[in-house]
């Protein structure tokens, strides 16, 4: 994830590439096998219990994966939020709810302007680079707010990290963390030693 969707760290965005954790099961009597479908972390607990011969507490959040392993479905719906951008930034948290084929992510309140970075984050996820830059540049373009601008430019270091274009999207990133420390600084915020201005 470090490096993706030009977000250095874990805790800010919620795409999949921040969520996604694999799990592995190993044990006798468990058949050996790639399932490829959505679990949560919540399903754990169920699971271990089930492995280990125990009955769940009721209620219990979560459901065993066990019949995955026995090759059936299961047809999870996964919730993912981040409350880091409310707490750090002032801006909205973030809600994630996916079934393994679609992602669907809001914010609770509409702070991320015109719209164009909603279209541009989901571009990007289904791989329309072009059409993620078109809109996130749209949205640097209309909106000088500088609680959004930093997300547009880390959507466009996105785009250029996937194109492999990784000095722009030190560029771009870079523009955002200037843009953040601005907003966090009643006068502004000095570029740090070897970062443009």
């Amino acid at each position: 994830m470090l490096g993706e969707h030009g977000e250095p760290t874990h805790g800010f965005f919620i795409y999949d590439a921040a969520v996604h954790i694999p799990m592995i099961l190993a044990g006798p009597g468990l058949p050996s096998r790639v399932v490829p479908d959505q679990v949560r972390i919540v399903d754990v607990m169920p699971t271990a219990l089930e492995l280990l011969g125990v009955t769940p507490p009721t209620p219990v959040q979560g459901a065993s994966l066990m019949p995955l392993a026995r090759g059936q479905r299961r047809g999870l719906q996964a919730y993912s939020e981040s409350w880091y951008p409310r707490y750090h930034y002032g801006w909205s948290e973030l809600v994630s709810v996916q079934d393994g084929r679609f992602q669907q992510t809001v914010t609770i309140t509409p702070e991320f302007g015109t719209g164009h970075l909603y279209l541009a984050k989901a571009l990007l996820n289904a791989g329309d680079l072009e059409g993620a830059e078109r809109s996130a540049r749209a949205e640097l373009h209309a909106n000088a707010d500088p609680k959004i601008a930093p997300l547009g430019h880390y959507v466009l270091a996105d785009v250029f990290n996937r194109r492999g274009r990784s000095q722009e999207a030190a560029r771009e990133a870079a523009a955002a963390r200037r843009l953040e420390r601005a907003g966090l600084s009643p006068r502004g915020a000095r570029a740090p030693r070897g970062e443009s201005p």
